[in-house]
């Protein structure tokens, strides 16, 4: 590990998001849509609540082991055996996470752009450019991400006027009538994706100011909250529930939908051309996670000797790991959610308990500018802003619980439920973005 890798909280944020909505644009599963049918975008409330937890705990932990990744403090809280037997079973998990991604990533540039390219070329072309990134540490794709991030939220922000004349808003309704039951199973199979943030784990030394970290890692979940509810609704708006249901990729064949004017056709391709960097941003930062956690069990904790190795591990590994798309996506929709949260949750828990007896640090580096600068309203702010986070998604369920109540039997309800949830979520990724602005050094 590194100890010299530093991430401001920008790039720290915008790397959640990239993880998240990168992801999520892609392989975010079409089986919601099956599950929930025209109420699909209902379905990120709870993954976005337990991804806040997760930052809660990380928070928790970079108060009291500073300048460590979450590799090194299970290390230092269990020892190297039992610490090492934790670390293996994270190591599992993102060489899941990296199949997975990896495999979706192939198949999709297989079924949209090079149909006919061998599948090892494609996956060899990936594997080279994880090495050459493995050769650096997070600050390269983090300083990638600060170009192509602003440009992809720019392009999503721009979707649905490139797409108003496809939108048909009567397929929505009717809002919130499906069953509480069903609505569940479509937040706890989106969790599996939104489980994913647990690899900024893997960085948690770069950003040594608690206050940042816990501010940086709630608005890049709280964006990354918005644009996926935003896509679904989209899609749902535009394909109808049950051409998504249907579709592997629906987020692909939205943008196909794009036809402004005879001339400007084929759009999508453009798109294709940032949301590919984008998921291959994502699975960078996993691969370089990959790379932290085998460094834990060297004596130098240098992961750059490793780093070609574990390529060719990748690329042996995960040709075989899924036969096609009908069987990654029946891993993605259910296998993963349950591996998740049943691998992360008693590693989570270990971590709290142990953790306890570790006294918060008082004095962390960097930290002056931002807990001695003289302005006391700052921390004031930035309590205020995170009320403000937790009330608008306490706002955002109860929209969801009152409409799936009531809307059944008054439409007008379920309607304004819908609007108060989308509207909530705005609010949560702007007051986010205010804990960032408050905390932001002098």
């Amino acid at each position: 590990m590194d100890s010299h890798q530093k991430l401001n909280h920008r790039q720290m944020a915008w790397i959640v998001g990239t993880i998240l909505i990168g992801g999520g644009i892609i392989s975010l599963p079409h089986s919601l849509y099956g599950v929930a049918r025209s109420d699909a975008w209902f379905s990120q409330l709870l993954p976005a609540a337990y991804s806040f937890f997760v930052a809660a705990v990380f928070v928790f932990l970079a108060r009291r082991f500073p300048g460590k990744n979450i590799f090194a403090i299970f290390n230092d809280l269990f020892g190297n055996r039992i610490g090492g037997v934790a670390n293996g079973l994270i190591l599992f998990y993102i060489w899941l996470i990296l199949a997975r991604d990896l495999t979706g990533l192939y198949q999709i540039i297989r079924s949209t752009l090079l149909p006919n390219t061998p599948v090892e070329m494609i996956l060899l072309i990936f594997i080279a450019i994880l090495m050459q990134y493995g050769n650096s540490s997070i600050e390269v794709p983090a300083r990638v991400v600060d170009l192509i991030f602003p440009l992809f939220i720019s392009l999503l922000i721009l979707l649905p006027f490139f797409l108003l004349n496809e939108m048909d808003f009567t397929l929505l309704e009717p809002v919130l009538t499906i069953s509480p039951r069903s609505l569940a199973n479509a937040n706890f199979i989106t969790a599996g994706w939104y489980a994913d943030v647990f690899v900024v784990g893997a960085f948690l030394h770069t950003l040594n100011v608690p206050k940042k970290l816990s501010a940086s890692l709630r608005h890049g979940i709280a964006l990354s909250g918005l644009f996926l509810t935003f896509l679904a609704a989209m899609n749902i708006a535009i394909l109808g529930s049950g051409i998504a249901a249907k579709t592997i990729y629906p987020n692909f064949a939205l943008i196909q939908q794009i036809h402004i004017t005879d001339f400007l056709d084929r759009l999508d391709i453009f798109v294709f051309s940032i949301w590919i960097p984008i998921y291959t941003l994502k699975i960078i930062c996993f691969y370089l996670a990959f790379l932290h956690g085998l460094a834990g069990f060297t004596p130098k904790k240098d992961y750059q000797p490793l780093n070609k190795a574990a390529a060719w591990f990748l690329l042996v590994s995960t040709i075989p790991a899924f036969s096609g798309a009908n069987e990654l996506f029946a891993f993605a929709n259910y296998s993963a959610v349950v591996i998740a949260l049943g691998l992360q949750i008693p590693l989570i828990l270990m971590l709290l308990i142990a953790g306890k007896r570790r006294p918060p640090t008082r004095h962390l580096p960097d930290q002056a500018p931002d807990d001695s600068g003289g302005v006391s309203h700052k921390r004031f702010s930035t309590k205020r802003w995170m009320r403000l986070t937790h009330l608008s998604l306490a706002l955002a369920a109860a929209a969801v619980i009152i409409g799936n109540w009531l809307g059944k039997d008054w439409a007008f309800i379920g309607s304004t439920s819908g609007a108060v949830y989308l509207a909530a979520w705005i609010l949560a990724a702007w007051t986010t973005y205010m804990e960032v602005a408050s905390v932001r050094g002098h």
